[in-house]
């Protein structure tokens, strides 16, 4: 997390919340710096790298956050761009099936307004989703999460 990230949690006990030691924590504080600089000189060196997240919630949201956290570290945001797409594609051993808006490839989409190129954080603003060839407009994407907090609030049934 970056160190605005854990000002959001400012007043909670580290040691609880993140379950590490004032210590730990102020060694990650440390360390942020450097993983940003070597994180640039492998981008630098061609090495490739991939946007993901192990969180297991908020995933979408997280993945933005990576995103422009990387963006921050030094790396162009095409190459973010890339990193998220048609790299995962390759590491995936899926290049000209996915991870490229082309004829033929799979073709889950976001609709967004506003270029992502210029800012990820039009990502956040999702307008539609094209999934499995099927187009779900805000309308139907804000029905489905009703669904999903009814299930949750109701323990799942």
């Amino acid at each position: 997390m970056t160190p605005e990230q854990r000002a959001i949690f400012g007043d909670l006990d580290p040691a609880v919340f993140f379950g590490i030691s004032e210590d730990q924590l102020k060694g990650e504080s440390l360390l942020y710096p450097l993983r940003t600089k070597v994180l640039q000189r492998l981008h630098k060196a061609g090495v490739k790298i991939l946007v993901g997240t192990d969180q297991n919630t908020n995933v979408g949201l997280a993945t933005i956050d990576e995103m422009q956290a990387l963006y921050k570290a030094g790396m162009p945001r095409e190459a973010v761009m890339r990193a998220a797409t048609s790299e995962v594609a390759n590491y995936l051993g899926m290049s000209g099936e996915l991870g490229e808006v082309k004829p033929g490839q799979i073709a889950d989409l976001l609709l967004v307004e506003g270029n992502p190129l210029e800012d990820f954080a039009v990502l956040k603003d999702i307008r539609g989703v094209m999934t499995r060839g099927q187009w779900h407009d805000r309308a139907t994407l804000d029905a489905m999460l009703d669904g999903v907090a009814l299930r949750a609030n109701s323990g799942g049934k």
